[in-house]
Order: structure tokens, then sequence, then C-alpha cells
């Protein structure tokens, strides 16, 4: 590409060699957002209803601070309208799993953690989905 446009500044065809940069330009453009990292997004993961509300896991928010613990938000919604932004925190002791939200927390209470139901599906899911 270089010795071409050499050839024709030398040559003096000023037309051609403006249409050579231009696509030189726009190749190089277009070649930038190909390679460009590609942003993530939040995706809201429907893991099922409790007490009237649908819930829905934040899959960004999905981390794991120990190597027995995971951590993740879910959205309650309730007719369409988010209702409360909770944080449940799941820790593995002696081989069982138990988990905690916000209120169960500030009551020092933990459940364990129930595979075929609403804890168990986010687990599973939050494990399978770790960063």
């Amino acid at each position: 590409m270089t010795i071409i446009i050499a050839y024709l500044w030398i040559r003096g065809d000023y037309d051609m060699l403006k249409k050579m940069l231009t696509l030189t330009f726009f190749t190089f453009i277009a070649i930038g957002i190909l390679f460009l990292p590609q942003r993530a997004f939040a995706q809201d993961v429907w893991v099922g209803n409790d007490d009237g509300s649908e819930l829905y896991l934040i899959s960004d928010t999905i981390h794991s601070p120990s190597e027995n613990a995971v951590k993740v938000t879910v959205k309650y919604v309730r007719n369409g309208e988010l209702d409360k932004v909770d944080l449940w925190s799941f820790g593995c002791f002696k081989g069982e799993w138990r988990y905690s939200t916000e209120k169960m927390r500030q009551r020092g209470i933990t459940s364990r953690v129930i595979e075929s139901g609403l804890s168990g599906r986010i687990l599973n899911y939050c494990l399978d989905n770790l960063p």
C-alpha cells in the first residue's frame, strides 16, 4: 500500500492519491472497529417466583469472595415494577451449601440450599457462570 501511495505521489496523480489515502483511512477505521473489545452488558436472568414477586439474578454481580462462597444481587419485581434489590450470599459449610439474604443476615439466620428450590436454582446458575 505504501509503495502505491509513493508511486502516485512521484507521478503527480493527486486525484488517485486522494482516493487511495481515503481508502486506507477507512480501511484502518474498519479494522479498528472489528478488533475493539466488545462491551459486556449485565443480563437479568429470571430464576423463579417468591411470595408474589418474580426474581431476576443480575449476571454481572456474580462473584466468589472465597473458595466456598458465592454472592449475587437479585432483583424482586412485583406487577412489572422493581420492588427491591437484595444480595444473596451462599457458603459451603461441612459439605452443605447454605444461603442468606439481607433480611436473614440482619437476624443472623442462614438456611440450607434446597437443590430443587429457588435457592438451588440461583446457586447453580452462579456456580455455572462464575467469572
